[in-house]
């Protein structure tokens, strides 16, 4: 299947989005809301039109009595999610909302952070024992596997 690629410009005027062959342009204004939500254990960004606005080349979805697009999951956009996030803050403001998202990504770094530190120091412990020890890797598959 040949699927035609996503495109997202911003500025400060608003959004150019392109799906499956189709361009949209939508001004701020008619922009209620974009937010990164998670959808089956996936995080995806998702907009929030104005009644009356429509999205090129994608259906929408009802939510709260809403007509919602999601555009594409985060971890496949060519950039860092960071940097997406960041560029449309700055030219969206008050309507992105990324904070859960964000969130989340703040603990993942924090726990592997928190890992790679733990292992670390298991293996200079180890070394100085002169032994071996699989507690760290014991730590590092349980941190990487799905409960």
């Amino acid at each position: 299947m040949l699927l035609l690629p996503f495109l997202i410009e911003v500025d400060s005027r608003g959004l150019t989005v392109r799906l499956r062959g189709v361009t949209t342009r939508l001004p701020w204004e008619s922009v209620e809301a974009l937010t990164v939500t998670e959808i089956a254990e996936s995080w995806h960004l998702d907009i929030r039109l104005a009644p009356g606005m429509k999205l090129g080349g994608r259906l929408p979805s009802k939510r709260d009595r809403q007509r919602v697009y999601t555009l594409l999951p985060m971890d496949e956009f060519t950039v860092a999610p960071d940097e997406v996030i960041a560029a449309l803050q700055r030219c969206g403001g008050d309507r992105i909302d990324a904070e859960q998202y964000l969130q989340h990504l703040a603990a993942r770094r924090t726990l592997a952070r928190f890992v790679a530190e733990y292992n670390a120091e298991q293996r200079r412990t180890a070394a100085e024992k002169g032994g071996g020890s699989s507690a760290g890797s014991d730590l590092r598959q349980r941190a990487e596997s799905p409960e």
